[in-house]
């Protein structure tokens, strides 16, 4: 008789959002884009990451920011304590394929990080396994079919209206794309509830 444990799981939950108002946010996120262009000339491939980190606490976004905050703390209650709540930290977006966001990276400062796709077309983000000892051995060759117990990397998919909320200690990447794609991320940590 067989019997499998489980151990050490790794969740991303995703969240379809509704009654967001998507169009607001990719305009904010071009103007703001087309702006800088504006001074300090054209960037090369149309990437750009807002230099703004506090976009969370900006009125234009209090309504958007108080869904992703509750969001967030579904997914805190679900594995920890009610006595806690996480409250966004910091907040920023991008347009398309910035430096920072397409090579693999993890947030230090943070315990959950999120991601909302106002636009996006079929985008993968990639997610690295974080015990990569485990794996010595998982060459093409010896394995069948890739799963949660023996793959280095996995990816997830988004679409517009797609929010991510994963651990902060997790490596990730967004893979390039020649389509436009438009991100709100965000970082959070733990306070009383």
């Amino acid at each position: 008789m067989k019997s499998t444990v489980n151990m050490f799981s790794i969740k991303v939950d995703r969240f379809k959002l509704t009654n967001i108002d998507n169009d607001m946010l990719v305009n904010y996120a071009l103007d703001m884009k087309n702006k800088l262009q504006t001074i300090s000339g054209p960037v090369i491939d149309s990437s750009w990451q807002s230099e703004d980190i506090r976009l969370h606490e900006s009125e234009k976004f209090k309504s958007f920011y108080s869904i992703y905050e509750n969001k967030l703390n579904q997914v805190y209650h679900t594995s920890y304590n009610k006595n806690y709540k996480v409250k966004i930290s910091l907040a920023w977006c991008s347009v398309r394929n910035h430096e920072e966001i397409t090579k693999p990276h993890y947030h230090k400062e943070s315990f959950l990080s999120a991601v909302y796709y106002p636009q996006a077309h079929n985008e993968e983000l990639q997610f690295l396994n974080p015990n990569p000892q485990l794996f010595g051995l998982s060459h093409k060759e010896y394995v069948e079919k890739y799963d949660e117990y023996n793959s280095e990397y996995w990816h997830v998919r988004v679409d517009t209206g797609d929010l991510l909320v994963f651990n902060s200690m997790l490596y990730h990447y967004i893979k390039p794309t020649n389509k436009q794609r438009i991100s709100f991320a965000i970082d959070s940590i733990i306070v009383p509830n």
